[in-house]
């Protein structure tokens, strides 16, 4: 039998000990690294980390690292274009306030089928087309010694409905522009195969996949193809 004398001082071993436990599972925690490509060993440069909690986003730099802030339970989802995904937790792991880690991600093998389909255009005519992208604000008003020419032109364009209008306007149909590329290229994956969509999911599809502006004009085809497979699995996943 536990002594009357012993047990006040056990008590507060327990509690302090669940304390210390508590304490620790809900302590920020600096995490800090590398995603590799689990075959060439590289970072990865276009690494994003996510926080599902909270939905705050980190991105790696030009070597690869990151540095991510999180409490210790919360869930990290790593995802880069052309990489299948990751989610990672230290809830379970002894419990520190820095971790220097690496990822290693796997390569998405996506085999394109060898079908023609005449109705649509080649990918090198669309990209044409996504290089005309683009808007401006300076192109819609007066900049510079312009503004020092003409004072009362830069005071109406910047003030007038009608020119925010005309701003506006140019904006809005730069991203109509973007989206019907958009569904041109994703249409090129329904029609071969790549990818599953039923007409009435495509639009819902477009706002989850996220294709920039920047991507239509730099990224190959193939870099795309991977991209649109991997996001189109996640939302599947939904």
């Amino acid at each position: 039998m536990i002594s009357m004398k012993i047990f006040p001082t056990l008590l507060v071993v327990f509690l302090s000990g669940c304390l210390a436990g508590a304490f620790a599972q809900h302590s920020p925690i600096q995490l800090s690294g590398w995603g590799i490509d689990s075959i060439s060993r590289r970072p990865i440069i276009n690494l994003q980390i996510i926080n599902k909690k909270t939905g705050e986003r980190f991105f790696s730099d030009n070597a690869g690292y990151f540095r991510v802030k999180a409490d210790r339970e919360d869930s990290l989802f790593l995802t880069a274009t052309g990489y299948s995904s990751k989610t990672v937790s230290f809830r379970d792991s002894v419990y520190q306030e820095k971790y220097l880690v690496k990822f290693y991600l796997n390569k998405i093998q996506i085999e394109l089928p060898n079908i023609i389909v005449q109705s649509n255009r080649e990918f090198d005519m669309i990209r044409r087309d996504a290089l005309k992208l683009g808007y401006d604000k300076k192109d819609y008003s007066l900049h510079g010694y312009q503004v020092l020419q003409s004072p009362i032109t830069a005071l109406y364009q910047q003030f007038s409905n009608r020119e925010k209008d005309k701003r506006g306007y140019a904006e809005l149909m730069n991203k109509v522009h973007q989206r019907e590329l958009q569904r041109e290229i994703l249409q090129k994956y329904i029609d071969t195969g790549v990818i599953n969509l039923e007409q009435e999911e495509i639009s819902s599809f477009l706002d989850f996949c996220s294709i920039t502006e920047y991507m239509l004009k730099t990224s190959p085809e193939y870099d795309i193809a991977l991209y649109m497979k991997s996001r189109f699995l996640a939302f599947r996943r939904q």
